[in-house]
Parts: structure tokens; sequence; C-alpha cells
């Protein structure tokens, strides 16, 4: 009957450690994911800063054309008033 109970008492004390270690591997790997997912999440915040800058660059070269296209615009109609003014004092 003792050597039953020691058995039992050595089977126990095996499970206890075996079940601490497992808790133990399981609140590393949460740990872990949770420092992945903070990782992931900052990756993510800073795609939107890249596609929000890209956005803009993008934008530029627009605005240039459209400041160039205006300029020529406001050109033509400068020359062509200034050729009627020049026909009409003649």
């Amino acid at each position: 009957m003792e050597q039953t109970i020691e058995s039992l008492s050595v089977r126990v004390d095996k499970l206890e450690r075996e079940t601490s270690d497992l808790f133990e591997r399981t609140n590393t790997s949460a740990v872990t994911q949770a420092a992945v997912n903070e990782k992931l999440n900052s990756v993510l915040v800073t795609l939107g800063e890249l596609k929000a800058g890209l956005a803009g660059l993008q934008q530029l070269p627009l605005k240039r054309w459209e400041g160039l296209i205006g300029a020529f615009v406001a050109a033509v109609v400068a020359a062509c008033v200034g050729f009627f003014t020049a026909t009409l004092l003649k």
C-alpha cells in the first residue's frame, strides 16, 4: 500500500511539473505573439504613412503640369488680346 502511495505521489509530482512547464510555454508563446502583433501593427502604420507620402508625391507632377498649362494659356490669351488691341489701334 505504501509503495502504491509513493508511486502515485511520484506520478502526481511529475504531472505537476509537466503542467507547470506547459503553462510556462503557453505564457511564453502568448508574450511572443503579442510582440509580433505589436511589430505588425507598427509596420502597418508605417505602410499607411508611406502610401500617403507616395500619393502626395504623385500629385506634384500633376500640379506642375497644371501650372505650366495655366501659364501657356495666359500667354496665348495675352498675345491674342495684344494682337487685337494693336489691330484696333491702327
